[in-house]
């Protein structure tokens, strides 16, 4: 199965979803007001194929969003 993993909060993930044969991945992304974010993946995603979604409009916050996504997806074996 191959999953889409959207951090834009926006339609465009949901439209990619529709328009393909990738699903959109649930998960929580909660930003706490010092700054620090968590990313929360309640699936079983191991042996899955994941895209992660989003734009690098304000580069600053969305990298560290993008490599804590890439860390959480290794850590459950994704490919």
């Amino acid at each position: 199965m191959k999953l889409l993993l959207d951090l834009r909060a926006d339609a465009l993930g949901a439209e990619l979803a529709s328009r393909s044969d990738w699903k959109p991945l649930a998960h929580e992304l909660h930003a706490f007001p010092d700054g620090e974010s968590l990313l929360r993946i309640d699936a079983d995603i191991r042996g899955m194929q994941v895209a992660v979604l989003t734009d690098l409009a304000r580069p600053e916050q969305r990298t560290l969003r993008v490599l804590l996504a890439a860390t959480a997806l290794r850590c459950c074996s994704t490919t």
